[in-house]
Order: C-alpha cells, then sequence, then structure tokens
C-alpha cells in the first residue's frame, strides 16, 4: 500500500511486457483494500476525506434555516433569560444525542457501514427498527416540509402583492392565497426536485446559497435593531406595537414550554445529519479497524454547535429586543415589506 501510494497518481500500474493493459485502480483496490468494507474501499480509493473546518461547516450548514426565523418568539413566550438557557440546554442535549451516535459506531464491527442512521439502526435493530426510523423520518420530513410551506406561501404573498398590487384586493386575495401559492410550490417545485438523482441534489453549492441567504436575513434583522448611542445600545421595544412592553427576563407557563419546545428541537437538528458529516473524517488507508478519532469528532460537534448556539443566540435577542412581547412567530413577518 505504501509503494502504491508513493506512486505518481498520473502513472497507471503497468502489467509485464506481452500481457494486456489492466485498469489501475481495481488493481489499487484489490492490492491494498483485501478485506475492506465497500463503503471503506470507495473512501481510501478515491481519496475523498475532510478536516475539521469542513465538518464544522456541513454541520452549521445543516442546522440553520426556518428555525432560527422562528427562535426569536420563544423569548416572548417564555422570556429571554430563561430563552437564553433553553437554548444552550438544548444545544447541549443535541451533541450529546450527536456523541451517542459516534459511540454506536464505535460498537459495530469494522466493515460496517456506518455512514447513516438507517444502516446503524438496521445494524442494532434488524429490518424491524429500519422500518420503524424510515416511519419517523417520514413524519419528521412531512412536518418541516409543511412549516417550510407556511413560510414559502407567506413570503410569496408578499413578493406578488408588490408586483400586482394594481388589482383588486378580492382578485388578488382568491388567485395568490397563502394556501394556492404554498400548494402551487410543491407540486411544481418542490416534487420535480425531489425526483433529481441525489448526485444533484446533494452538492454543497444548494446549501451555500441557502445560508447565504440565511446570513443577508440576519443582516437585516441586526439592521432592523433600534440601536442608540447609549447604554445599553438597544432601545428595547421602540416600535409601536399593540403588545408592546418591556423585556421580561422570565414567563412561569408550562404551557408556554410546551409550546416552544418543538421550535428548540427543530432548530437543533444536527444529529440527523451528523453521521454522514462523521463518515467524512476517515482518512485513506487500508486497516479496516481503524476508527476515526475521537478528538477529530468531539472537536467538530463543539465547535459546530457552538458557532448555531451563538448565531441562534445573536437572532433571538436582536429578534426580540426589537418587537418585545409582540414578536411574530415568523420573525420576518413583523418588518413592513417595503
Amino acid at each position: 500500500w505504501r509503494g502504491a501510494r508513493a506512486m505518481p497518481s498520473e502513472e497507471p500500474l503497468l502489467s509485464p511486457p506481452g500481457l494486456p493493459e489492466v485498469d489501475s485502480e481495481p488493481r489499487l483496490r484489490d492490492r491494498c483494500c483485501s478485506g475492506v468494507s465497500e463503503y471503506e474501499t470507495r473512501v481510501i480509493v478515491s481519496g475523498r476525506r475532510a478536516n475539521i473546518a469542513s465538518c464544522v461547516l456541513n454541520l452549521v450548514l445543516c442546522q440553520l434555516g426556518l428555525g432560527g426565523l422562528t427562535l426569536p418568539n420563544t423569548f416572548a413566550v417564555i422570556g429571554w433569560l430563561q430563552g437564553t438557557l433553553m437554548l444552550i440546554l438544548f444545544a447541549i442535549a443535541s451533541s450529546f444525542g450527536m456523541y451517542l451516535l459516534d459511540q454506536a459506531c464505535r460498537a459495530l464491527p469494522s466493515k460496517t457501514d456506518s455512514s447513516s442512521v438507517a444502516t446503524l439502526v438496521a445494524a442494532f435493530f434488524g429490518a424491524g427498527g429500519a422500518y420503524a426510523l424510515e416511519l419517523l423520518m417520514g413524519l419528521l420530513s412531512f412536518g418541516a416540509l409543511v412549516s417550510y410551506m407556511g413560510t414559502i406561501g407567506v413570503q410569496l404573498r408578499e413578493v406578488l402583492l408588490a408586483f400586482f398590487q394594481p388589482l383588486p384586493t378580492s382578485r388578488f386575495d382568491g388567485a395568490f392565497s397563502v394556501v394556492n401559492l404554498s400548494v402551487f410550490f410543491a407540486v411544481l417545485v418542490i416534487f420535480p426536485i425531489s425526483l433529481l438523482p441525489e448526485s444533484i441534489t446533494r452538492g454543497s453549492l444548494v446549501g451555500l446559497v441557502a445560508n447565504a441567504c440565511m446570513l443577508v436575513i440576519m443582516a437585516a434583522i441586526a439592521l432592523s435593531v433600534p440601536w442608540i448611542a447609549a447604554w445599553p445600545p438597544v432601545d428595547a421595544c421602540a416600535e409601536e406595537l399593540p403588545l408592546q412592553t418591556e423585556p421580561v427576563a422570565w414567563i412561569s407557563s408550562v404551557a408556554g414550554l410546551l409550546r416552544v419546545a418543538p421550535m428548540f428541537i427543530f432548530s437543533y437538528n444536527g444529529p440527523t445529519g451528523f453521521l454522514p458529516i462523521r463518515a467524512q473524517l476517515w482518512r485513506p488507508g487500508c486497516d479496516p479497524s481503524r476508527e476515526v478519532g475521537r478528538r477529530k469528532v468531539f472537536a467538530f460537534i463543539a465547535f459546530g454547535q457552538g458557532v448555531v448556539l451563538i448565531n441562534y443566540v445573536l437572532t433571538c435577542w436582536m429578534g426580540y429586543m426589537t418587537f418585545c412581547a409582540s414578536t411574530p412567530v415568523n420573525v420576518l413577518d413583523g418588518y413592513a415589506a417595503s
């Protein structure tokens, strides 16, 4: 294997004189990867690997999204201090879930593919566990789709309203209602995209574009905060809204906690994408017993969750300090379309 690695990548492995040429990649596979699983062979031959920085980026990208826009409302429901503590608590819980997934991977035989939750569950619980996981993932995806569809419908309506304002209101409401726009987008955009090959849709460009949009949204939220040249630097609750009051640190309400808990869980969905990211930490090598380094795994979990936590805390504080008790469920709905 060392000799094969030392050879220049552009020079193929040649057969002895008089014999037909053979493909270098299968010979490389046979030469160094005997007894290694198909998944490990793909990683070894292709030489794919990721450093901690890229894993941190992927972990952050798979969590930031609509959840961050709904979290400011949690401060209005349970208070800014209790909301901050809940953000920290759920960040720790999500990190612990990824730690448990890592421990489960280490308990598997060395040749087992642990690059997805499905293969991990099937290895421990068999076919029944795999089917149960598919059902739970289907429910999770359906709930996420409903949330995104509602948000997309509202935002599309605002965009179309800006272009078709001269139309009579009744005609506009009938043709471009939130329900109609949500169904239109789901049937004609999301469903066709879901049928595309995974090799097209899993590219990093889609995620980068989406998160670039999130950065623009965060910048808009930050600029909309009523900043003042004094201490504290924010004129909290400066907007004239019906429910506007002073910021509240703690609101004791069991019903409120039950209402906002799903928002925290939805926002910290790192465990769902953890295993594919972890799998990229495999280094090219032929030892099937080689494990992903614990320090590497813990490092990208800690840094990734730290970045997500900071992002959520800042978004919640800026949104809540702008609207206080009137903070909408989607913070974007509180800003004027113009």
